[in-house]
């Protein structure tokens, strides 16, 4: 049976020298286990360091999931990509397939589907694992956000374990059983 796993994460070529080599890693960590890798195609940025790890061990353990405009420049890697409509979509069909969610640092795109995501588990219509990647506390600010949305009563505290967070990739195999 194939195991999907789902990542999100910037793909521009903001100044992440430091972090692409953690995607890289991560993208060889999940191939060699033998899961599917699901992204949004990118072949910069994280998202590219993500791809060239992933195919470093296997060609095949990656699917873009990309819109028509995309095909093109993802086409060159010769990896399996998958059409979607929209970014709308691109999202849905990722979270439908995954087991796990990986989210690492990136943008207003990446923080919408950091939102989008925990929205979906919070409303049961996603039930596997979402987990923040917080290389360099990138994604610490959260608790303060979600401690906030708790003290209104905008959320339940127990919505504050909704995600996982890890600091790095050697606390990886703790999510993945």
């Amino acid at each position: 049976m194939t195991r999907f796993v789902g990542i999100f994460c910037g793909a521009s070529n903001a100044d992440t020298r430091l972090l692409e080599q953690e995607a890289f890693s991560l993208g060889t960590k999940l191939a060699s286990q033998d899961y599917k890798i699901l992204y949004g195609g990118g072949t910069q940025g994280l998202s590219g360091a993500l791809l060239e790890g992933a195919i470093s061990y296997d060609l095949n353990s990656i699917i873009a999931v990309v819109q028509k405009h995309e095909l093109d420049l993802i086409k060159s890697t010769g990896i399996t990509c998958h059409q979607v409509a929209s970014v709308s979509e691109r999202k849905d069909f990722i979270l439908s397939k995954s087991e796990k969610i990986f989210i690492l640092p990136g943008g207003l795109g990446t923080f919408d589907e950091l939102a989008y995501c925990v929205l979906c588990k919070q409303s049961g219509e996603y039930a596997g694992d979402i987990i923040l990647i917080d290389f360099g506390g990138y994604w610490a600010f959260l608790d303060d956000v979600f401690e906030k949305m708790a003290s209104y009563r905008f959320i339940k505290q127990s919505d504050r374990g909704l995600y996982k967070r890890i600091s790095n990739l050697d606390d990886i195999n703790e999510v993945m059983v």
